[in-house]
């Protein structure tokens, strides 16, 4: 009995390791936006998620490979366009938005096949559900006069990121993944409105605050949850 509990200390040191290195690479990240553009950020910033996208292999059982899947295929979408829109924020917007976009349909993916029965979900989480879909329509009546060309790219996108929340809202994973959702729409609205509407003081601070809080907490909230999950059978 005593090597499963040996593996089991090294599993648990490598999720620390992952863990701190994304950690140190988004904090360092944030930290260097002030020389922003420099030669090392595409690298620096698709790092800090793609390290998290190693975590769903180390820290999920074997049976529960299917959800490590999806987890860890969504980290490295979202890292492809953080390297995108970092290397060429104009020239690469539709490349980088259709990463994220990818990004969003596989977190939906995770989420619907880990979603809870109705009678469950609580009447909070319901309430933020019509809040979210309320916000969507209105977020994007507000910014649409000012997308021009991309109006649908913009549109297809909110659809998909307003699926990733309502159906996070709904999974089974606690409330780390809801939070994180959340925080992923307020980046990403943080984002167009600086792009599409006026830029304002603290924006890279504060899209990348929160949008990489958002990933960490999904990753982390996930994988925290699917320890506590019953299994399920993998298709």
């Amino acid at each position: 009995m005593p090597a499963p509990a040996i593996s089991l200390q090294r599993q648990t040191d490598y999720d620390r390791v992952l863990a701190v290195a994304s950690l140190a690479l988004g904090a360092g990240y944030l930290a260097a936006l002030p020389a922003y553009p420099y030669a090392g950020s595409p690298i620096l910033k698709g790092l800090s998620i793609a390290t998290l996208a190693l975590l769903p292999w180390i820290s999920k059982a074997a049976a529960r490979r299917g959800d490590a899947g999806l987890l860890s295929a969504a980290l490295v979408a979202s890292a492809m366009g953080d390297v995108l829109l970092d290397v060429g924020p104009e020239r690469l917007f539709v490349p980088g938005l259709g990463a994220f976009l990818m990004a969003h349909l596989v977190y939906t993916v995770l989420f619907v096949r880990n979603r809870s029965r109705l009678p469950s979900i609580g009447a909070s989480r319901r309430l933020m559900v019509a809040a979210v879909l309320g916000y969507a329509v209105l977020f994007t009546l507000w910014i649409a006069p000012n997308l021009g060309p991309l109006k649908i790219p913009v549109a297809l996108y909110v659809c998909a990121i307003t699926a990733m929340i309502v159906t996070a809202l709904g999974s089974r994973f606690d409330w780390r993944v809801c939070v994180g959702a959340l925080l992923f729409l307020a980046s990403d609205s943080m984002l167009a409105a600086a792009k599409f509407k006026a830029p304002f003081a603290g924006r890279g601070y504060l899209v990348w605050a929160t949008y990489y809080t958002a990933q960490y907490l999904i990753v982390t909230g996930a994988l925290g949850s699917s320890r506590k999950l019953p299994l399920v059978a993998e298709g």
